[in-house]
């Protein structure tokens, strides 16, 4: 059974339909080479309502990936931002993950796509609370935090693929590492990049506390996440000093604290890496500062950066027409 409530509607190349009618063909490119590209986005309730956290910044990255992946928007940027709110509001979300994906149909076969203009998006919403089962930590000092394996699987390399593109067939590599680090007993995959260095999660960015000072691996081999820029703000507000550098292992083992954020995981404190507890194995103050901060941020109650907070009732004047025709969807749309 699906996630997604029988009643869900999917926004699909330019139409508002039931989730059950937004098909793709079983041939389609993106379902066998995984070209494609998406985003992960969140909503949350706040005091005047839902509201998007960093639509602009997400939906900008989105067609970044696109353009890296060589894929033609055939929707412009305002059509996008206005679309994801009408995902919410039709579904009667207030706190809601949103997924757009944009991908290669069924024109052609082949490794090389032969009409570059069979390009489609859909987006989606539903509810997500928890991306991480609960944690097996049984005290109020290590409650909602993980345990992370470090994997066997290296993160790509800039040489193999672009790695600033959120791309579909990239994830392979993350589900290989999640994998294992499930099958071993713990909640998440650390993956290192061909000459060793911390990479990134499986879905998160990584940052460590020593000595008070906040340490997270180089954007040269990561996705630079939009919530890892977050944070960079919100230390820089509580005078906590951030360094970008190349981590090692070693680095992880002997930190003081650990944490990994993204959209989906928030921010997650880490109490142990493979068999080592992280510090003293709680979790530490300046990841509990730092996760009650993004909250407040999330939720509508800063006001330094309620502009991040995009309310989903705030329609400008934006048509949801696609720049190619599509009469199915805008058919399929009236029986909603």
């Amino acid at each position: 059974m699906s996630f997604l409530s029988k009643n869900t509607v999917i926004w699909y190349d330019g139409a508002l339909i039931p989730e059950h009618h937004a098909n793709i063909s079983v041939m389609s490119h993106g379902l066998h080479y995984g070209s494609g590209v998406f985003e992960g986005v969140r909503a949350y309730s706040t005091k005047s309502g839902s509201a998007i956290f960093r639509l602009e910044a997400h939906t900008k990255r989105l067609f970044n990936s696109a353009k890296l992946m060589n894929l033609l928007m055939p929707f412009d940027y305002e059509t996008l931002l206005h679309a994801q709110k009408e995902v919410l509001l039709k579904n009667k979300l207030l706190a809601a993950y949103i997924r757009p994906i944009v991908f290669y149909g069924d024109a052609s076969l082949g490794v090389y796509p032969k009409n570059l203009q069979d390009v489609h998006v859909a987006i989606a919403a539903w509810s997500w609370d928890n991306y991480f089962t609960a944690s097996t930590a049984s005290t109020a000092s290590t409650a909602n935090s993980v345990k992370v394996k470090t994997s066997t699987f290296r993160r790509h390399s800039v040489n193999s693929v672009l790695t600033k593109a959120k791309a579909t067939g990239y994830y392979t590599n993350s589900l290989l590492a999640l994998q294992e680090a499930k099958n071993a007993g713990y909640h998440e995959a650390i993956l290192m990049d061909l000459e060793g260095f911390i990479a990134e999660g499986s879905s998160s960015n990584v940052f460590i506390v020593k000595d008070k000072i906040l340490y997270t691996p180089t954007d040269a081999n990561i996705l630079p996440g939009i919530t890892r820029d977050t944070i960079f703000h919100l230390a820089r507000d509580l005078n906590i000093p951030v360094v970008e550098k190349n981590l090692t292992r070693n680095e992880l083992y002997l930190a003081d604290e650990m944490f990994l954020v993204g959209t989906a995981v928030e921010l997650m404190p880490v109490i142990q890496v493979d068999h080592i507890k992280i510090g003293s194995g709680v979790i530490g103050p300046i990841s509990t500062c730092l996760k009650s901060s993004f909250h407040q941020v999330l939720h509508g109650n800063n006001i330094k950066y309620q502009h991040w907070m995009t309310d989903i009732n705030d329609q400008p004047n934006v048509s949801s027409n696609p720049l190619k025709a599509f009469k199915k969807t805008e058919e399929m749309s009236s029986s909603v």
